[in-house]
């Protein structure tokens, strides 16, 4: 599943039938390669809040499910807080000998575990961003995450310049 999927989806609670909000982002631990959180934009009954990825119930076509009203929280717990990131998408993504291949403008995940399973990046360069040319590759081909770049093996560069 890619991420824009789960964005705008509703959240539904099962045990009162009732829609908490829909999908506004995710926050992401960059060290597990996973999402733990998903942000909501409540409805007008609730404040905007975050649900913990291990409150899921299901991830269907049409909805998220979790099984009460409580999986909403208003934050992210404070050992978490530090450890999350919302967005990468404005980082480069720099092979570890230093050659920038672009920027991440997508990524897919597993709707059961959150585990992040693939990232696109959108190459650098004029000609390609005129022929839209990205390249996709597996979560473990990154190195680290830093609040400057994304930092991938450089095993993506041949799959980048091909």
């Amino acid at each position: 599943m890619r991420i824009q999927e789960l964005l705008g989806m509703p959240v539904v609670a099962v045990d009162r039938g009732v829609r908490l909000g829909t999908v506004k982002g995710v926050e992401l631990d960059p060290n597990l390669g996973r999402i733990r959180y998903l942000r909501i934009n409540a409805d007008d009954r609730r404040p905007d809040g975050v649900i913990p990825w291990e409150t899921l119930r299901s991830i269907g076509r049409d909805a998220v499910t979790v099984e009460s009203p409580s999986a909403l929280q208003e934050t992210i717990p404070g050992a978490d807080c530090d450890r999350m990131i919302s967005h990468f998408g404005d980082r480069p993504v720099v092979t570890e000998s230093g050659s920038r291949i672009g920027t991440i403008t997508s990524y897919e995940l597993d709707p059961t575990t959150g585990v992040i399973t693939n990232y696109h990046v959108a190459l650098s360069g004029l000609l390609n961003r005129l022929t839209r040319r990205d390249v996709e590759f597996p979560q473990a081909a990154i190195r680290s995450v830093g609040v400057d770049a994304v930092i991938v093996s450089d095993a993506v560069l041949p799959a980048a310049a091909a």
